[in-house]
C-alpha cells in the first residue's frame, strides 16, 4: 500500500500538466453544465428531470474520458516513457464508449450490492477496482474487463479495501471543504448547498484546486494499483497499448 501511495504522488509530480490539465478540463465542463442547468429550476418538473438527466450523462462521459486519458498517462509513466497529452486525449476518445458502458454496468452492480447490504457492494467495488484500467490498457470489453480485474485483485482485496477507503475518505474531505465553509457562512446546510450551486463562477473556481486534486488522486491511484498488481502477479507491465490502436 505504501508503494502505491508513493507512486501515485510520483506520477502526479512527473506529469503535472497532463494529469491536472485533464482534471481541470472535466471540472470546468462539469461546472459549466451544472451552472447552465440552474436556469431550468423554474421550468416544469418533467423538463427539469430531463435536463438533469442530460447533464448527468454528459458529466459521466466527461469524467470517463478523463479517466481513460489519465489511465494512459499512468501506463506510460510506469513503462518509463514520457506521457504526451495528445496521446492521452487520443486514448481517452478511443476507449470512451467501451469504458462508459463498463462504468454503467459497474455502477448498477455496486448499487445492487448496496441495496442488498453494504458489504456486497464493497466486495464488488474491490473485486472490480481495476476493471477500468483493464478496459483502457488491454482493450477488453465489459465482461473481459470484469473477469480480468477479479483475477488481478484476487489475494489482495483486503489491502485494496483499506486503500480504497483511505483514498475516497481523503477525496471526500477535500471535495467537501468548500461546502463546509459555505455552510458556516450561510448558517445552514441547505442554504450552503444553494449558495454553492448558485454562486458566481469566480467563487466556485476558487475552490477548484482542492476538487481537481481530489479527482487526480482518485484516478491516478486507481491506475497505479493496476500497474502494481500486474507487476506483482506478472513481473512487469507488457506493452499492450498497441492493441488499443489496432
Amino acid at each position: 500500500m505504501g508503494r502505491v501511495i508513493v507512486n501515485t504522488f510520483g506520477v502526479m509530480r512527473r506529469n503535472p500538466i497532463q494529469v491536472f490539465l485533464l482534471c481541470l478540463f472535466v471540472y470546468v465542463l462539469s461546472l459549466g453544465l451544472n451552472l447552465g442547468s440552474v436556469r431550468f429550476i423554474a421550468v416544469p418538473q418533467s423538463t427539469a428531470i430531463f435536463v438533469r438527466a442530460v447533464v448527468a450523462i454528459l458529466s459521466y462521459l466527461a469524467f470517463t474520458f478523463v479517466y481513460a486519458a489519465v489511465c494512459w498517462v499512468v501506463h506510460e509513466d510506469s513503462s518509463g516513457r514520457k506521457a504526451r497529452l495528445a496521446g492521452a486525449v487520443q486514448i481517452g476518445l478511443k476507449r470512451l464508449l467501451p469504458l462508459f458502458l463498463l462504468v454503467i454496468v459497474s455502477l448498477l452492480g455496486f448499487a445492487a450490492g448496496l441495496v442488498l447490504l453494504v458489504i456486497p457492494g464493497l466486495i464488488l467495488a474491490v473485486r472490480y477496482f481495476v476493471s477500468g484500467s483493464v478496459c483502457v490498457i488491454e482493450g477488453e470489453g465489459v465482461k473481459g474487463s470484469l473477469r480480468r480485474s477479479a483475477a488481478l485483485t484476487k489475494g489482495h482485496r483486503w489491502k485494496l479495501l483499506v486503500l480504497l477507503i483511505l483514498i475516497y475518505a481523503v477525496s471526500t474531505v477535500l471535495t467537501f471543504i468548500p461546502i463546509l465553509i459555505y455552510t458556516k457562512l450561510a448558517g445552514g446546510f441547505m442554504n450552503a448547498m444553494m449558495t454553492y450551486q448558485l454562486a458566481g463562477v469566480s467563487v466556485q473556481l476558487a475552490a477548484a484546486p482542492l476538487t481537481i486534486f481530489a479527482v487526480a488522486l482518485q484516478y491516478v491511484s486507481a491506475n497505479v494499483v493496476y500497474c502494481e498488481l500486474r507487476r506483482v502477479k506478472e513481473g512487469g507491465l507488457p506493452q499492450q497499448l498497441a492493441a488499443v490502436f489496432s
